[in-house]
């Protein structure tokens, strides 16, 4: 039923976890075992800690999460040595004031409980480091007890209803890490700006207006900075109320990893002094009101692998600097005004995935993509590319999984045969456009424009596209040429731009047309003199 209890019990510690217990074995209790220092009984069915529980008064580690405990007896403050307790993941409603006899206790560990209250008696626990009350039933301030808890190191109070900071959290001067994401906190005390160890500080989905908290700008020691959900656990203040500008003094925290700011509603522009920020890993500023061109000191993010500014009215042309980011893996900047790709983006070559759908992006697909050989998604749907695609270049993307071009509507080109050489491809749009593409080269995993545009052959020339039934061919023709266009149509419908010679445009559009109708009626007419002959 239960292991051979001995005094070489530190190995059996660790089986009695998941075990299936629904009761503390009595062994646990008796003379022999009244040395044990690690006791770890998690992931059972226990509902009653015995109140023998204290006579194990050498114990330092106690683990009794992931049961379905109600209550803790008193008798547990008799256990001044411990220094770890986890009572994680239970259904405890309140702790008992004896806690704070442990003096001793440097780790604890108590979310995922019932509790809406802590006995003051916890803030006699001065060694305290870790302190974890995650996912209670907290509400209104946080305990100014926790305030004398002068030693922790990382305090984590997420998914509760806190409404408020106490300013007794300015006393702890040694915290490294503060989260409270999925509060109610509509506020930050001045006091914050004690903290200057703080390294990781998350305020995400509370209810924090106003501009950016200057108490923020002076821990000069954040890496994490989180207002926001997108990569849930690390959110510094995203998903609040914030409003007004970024403040410049931003670039005084050198040492931030992550700024997440996204999700409130911030305008104006992204300051220069964001280029300070060289040890930045993911700048996440998206879903606010962000206006302007992106700062050409973003360049300087050398360490920068995640780039997430979307649903932004940022404007102006991608500066070509965002090329000196060579770590850069990620590029979400869909749902602005942006205008133009830059060929610098070709340097990318750590890029995996790139998102510039929905701006006003002109021009062409700077050739130089075809050297991001890592790329798995590129979406630059619903732009006004106007230009030809670069096809052979984007046939080097084998291990492209996504590519979305639609709603280009005047881009132009042959679409790139990656079924050759892809194995990977699971999705691709090029609708809404005038690309062309053989029968031959058909996808099952694309969609293509509804009006089928053949890539014809003009006659001396090797290649040519067909836009709108216009045959567009290569340099090189001599005169007026003879064009072959075979899109359905009969040649008289098929028109031929001014473009498509090399004889300076000395006929019109109409005037061709014209010339092409009374071409082919002489050839009918001397076709029918000699049938006649």
């Amino acid at each position: 039923m239960f292991p051979n209890m001995n005094n070489n019990f530190k190995w059996i510690n660790r089986n009695l976890c998941n075990n299936e217990i629904s009761s503390f074995p009595n062994e646990l209790f008796n003379g022999s075992l009244i040395n044990l220092t690690e006791l770890y009984i998690c992931n059972n069915s226990l509902n009653i800690i015995p109140s023998e529980i204290g006579k194990l008064t050498n114990l330092t580690e106690l683990d009794i999460g992931y049961s379905l405990l109600k209550s803790i007896p008193p008798e547990i403050g008799n256990l001044t040595d411990l220094k770890l307790l986890y009572i994680d993941h239970n259904e405890l409603s309140s702790l008992p004031s004896e806690i704070g006899n442990l003096e001793n206790l440097e780790i604890l560990y108590s979310e995922s409980n019932e509790l809406s209250s802590i006995p003051s008696e916890i803030g006699n626990l001065k060694n305290l480091e870790y302190l974890n009350l995650d996912g209670n039933k907290f509400s209104g301030p946080v305990p100014t007890v926790i305030g004398n808890l002068t030693n922790l190191i990382e305090l984590y109070l997420n998914d509760n209803q806190f409404s408020s900071i106490p300013a007794e959290f300015g006393n702890l001067t040694n915290l490294l890490y503060l989260t409270m994401f999925n509060n109610q906190v509509s506020s930050i005390p001045s006091e914050i700006g004690n903290l200057t160890n703080l390294k990781i500080i998350i305020l995400s989905n509370n209810q924090l207006s106003g501009s950016i908290p200057s108490e923020f700008l002076k821990l000069t020691n954040l890496e994490d900075l989180y207002i926001d959900t997108l990569f849930h656990y690390n959110r510094l203040l995203s998903n609040n109320q914030l409003s007004g500008v970024i403040p410049t003094e931003i670039g005084n925290l050198t040492n931030l990893k992550y700024l997440d700011l996204s999700k409130n509603q911030l305008s104006s522009s992204i300051p220069s002094e964001i280029g300070k920020l060289t040890n930045l890993e993911i700048l996440t500023l998206s879903a606010n009101q962000l206006d302007g061109a992106i700062p050409k000191e973003i360049g300087n993010l050398k360490s920068l692998k995640y780039m997430i500014l979307p649903n932004n009215k940022l404007s102006g042309p991608i500066p070509s600097e965002i090329g000196n980011l060579s770590e850069l893996v990620y590029i979400y900047l869909e749902d602005n005004q942006l205008t133009s790709i830059p060929s610098e983006i070709g340097n990318l070559t750590n890029l995996k995935t790139i998102y510039l759908s929905s701006n006003q992006l002109t021009g062409s697909i700077p050739s130089e993509i075809g050297k991001l050989t890592n790329l798995k998604i590129i979406d630059i749907s619903n732009n006004q590319l106007n230009e030809e695609i670069p096809t052979k270049e984007l046939e080097k993307l084998t291990n492209i999984a996504e590519i979305n071009l639609q709603n280009n509507k005047n881009l132009y080109g042959k679409i790139p045969n990656i079924n050759k050489y892809n194995y990977v491809l699971d999705k691709c749009d090029f609708s809404d456009t005038k690309l062309c593409y053989p029968n031959d080269e058909i996808n099952l995993y694309c969609t293509y424009p509804n009006i089928h545009y053949e890539c014809n052959v003009c006659k001396n020339e090797s290649v040519s596209t067909v836009i709108d039934g216009v045959c567009k061919c290569n340099k090189g023709l001599s005169g007026i040429g003879y064009i072959e266009c075979e899109n359905g149509g009969d040649m008289e419908d098929n028109i031929i731009n001014d473009n498509d010679l090399n004889s300076s445009g000395s006929f019109s559009q109409k005037e061709i047309k014209s010339i092409f109708k009374i071409l082919n009626l002489i050839w009918i007419i001397a076709i029918a003199r000699i049938l006649r002959n």
